[in-house]
């Protein structure tokens, strides 16, 4: 039996998908409560970049990209691939870095 399981895999990338997701949610939902305490609801103030849609791409961008390196783990292993070496380095250094 590997020491990679591709179902493990699978469940990881899900699972840190998953909470990308629902992190990116409450961050939205908050700013998109307090949008009503500064101000009219103007369109024009809903288009404005605020300090949480800067936070709200750097986990968007961070987490896509780790669920990315995963995926590609997964398939490396389920392909049998050589570079499920590459990939494994990757993920770990990923993990390291964040």
């Amino acid at each position: 039996m590997s020491a990679l399981s591709p179902l493990a895999l699978l469940i990881g990338c899900l699972y840190s998908a998953m909470c990308v997701g629902m992190i990116v949610y409450q961050i939205w939902s908050v700013q998109d409560d307090s949008q009503g305490l500064l101000g009219d609801e103007s369109g024009a103030q809903y288009a404005r970049i605020t300090p949480l849609n800067s936070v709200i791409h750097i986990i968007i961008d961070s987490g896509l990209g780790y669920t990315l390196v995963s995926l590609t783990l997964f398939f490396s292993q389920v392909a049998c691939s050589n570079s499920l070496y590459i990939t494994s380095g990757a993920v770990s250094l990923y993990k390291y870095i964040y």
